[in-house]
């Protein structure tokens, strides 16, 4: 092997350990990601499980509306061939 293959050659090595390290950071930075969902889901639901009412993103609470009956006049299939 000559001196200049050889030089090639880590070349190609270098390169190839930074996308390496690239590619790590970003599952790293994905992981990091997840496990910070997880815990905001987490907290959700015991505040869900509390009962705590629904809220806008100002912090005003939502009203919900009744659910009404079906009316007695609509047909059960709509549409359709």
């Amino acid at each position: 092997m000559t001196e200049h293959e050889h030089k090639e050659e880590h070349k190609h090595t270098g390169e190839q350990k930074k996308i390496n390290y690239t590619m790590l950071a970003i599952v790293g930075l994905l992981l990091l990601f997840s496990v910070v969902q997880a815990f905001q889901i987490n907290a959700l639901e015991n505040k869900l499980e509390g009962g705590a009412s629904a809220a806008t993103a100002t912090g005003q609470a939502v009203s919900q509306p009744a659910a009404r009956a079906p009316a007695a006049s609509v047909p059960a299939m709509v549409g359709g061939c």
